[in-house]
């Protein structure tokens, strides 16, 4: 599945490139949804509780549950590249006077970008990242890449990457530039190896 994708949900939910400061992440969320249009009544959310920056205060990530409808949609557009284990994620980043931030953008080496994260649940690691000696989440991103001169068929690559905080927002640093689908990697494996892995369990909850 494509990350940029999953990504245009939450830009519709971004009021303005501050981090605001919640007391309950669900609440907010639907708030947003409500004020930009987007909000369906009914709807179920994917809730998971970790610890970002082991900072010793949760923070919370939440996902709308897709419809079969929607999923459809997305395998469509998605192609080969869709990967039911891929969300995207609003981020509450857990303050330690209480309540949260909303996170509302991502800084990546292009610039800021608008929304929430993408991750694959089933390859992902949450603890120590020694690359950017700080703690984050270790996923993978996978999609196909077409050459420069656009001629041939698109290859599948994979790139591992990590996300931190970074005071009242989010950072994605890349881990590993794009490698085979097939290819061996070091930090892969280092990260999201079998045994190395977080086993992610997601709540749903409605509000």
């Amino acid at each position: 599945m494509n990350i940029r994708l999953l990504l245009l949900f939450f830009v519709g939910t971004c009021c303005s490139i501050q981090a605001q400061s919640v007391q309950n992440p669900l609440e907010h969320i639907v708030q947003l949804g409500r004020t930009s249009g987007s909000y369906h009544a009914g709807r179920t959310y994917y809730k998971w509780v970790l610890d970002i920056n082991h900072d010793g205060v949760d923070d919370i990530l939440l996902s709308m549950k897709q419809t079969s409808a929607e999923i459809n949609e997305q395998k469509e557009e998605d192609g080969h590249s869709f990967n039911p284990t891929e969300y995207g994620f609003s981020v509450y980043i857990g303050k330690k006077s209480g309540g949260y931030l909303n996170s509302k953008y991502v800084e990546e080496s292009i610039g800021n970008v608008d929304g929430g994260i993408g991750i694959d649940i089933s390859q992902c690691y949450v603890g120590y990242v020694e690359e950017v000696k700080q703690y984050g989440i270790v996923t993978v991103e996978e999609r196909e890449v077409t050459a420069p001169s656009g001629k041939g068929r698109p290859v599948p690559m994979k790139q591992v990457y990590c996300y931190t905080v970074q005071g009242d927002h989010i950072k994605r640093t890349d881990l590993t530039p794009l490698f085979g689908i097939d290819e061996k990697n070091p930090t892969c494996d280092k990260y999201l190896s079998e045994s190395k892995r977080t086993k992610v369990q997601l709540q749903e909850v409605t509000p």
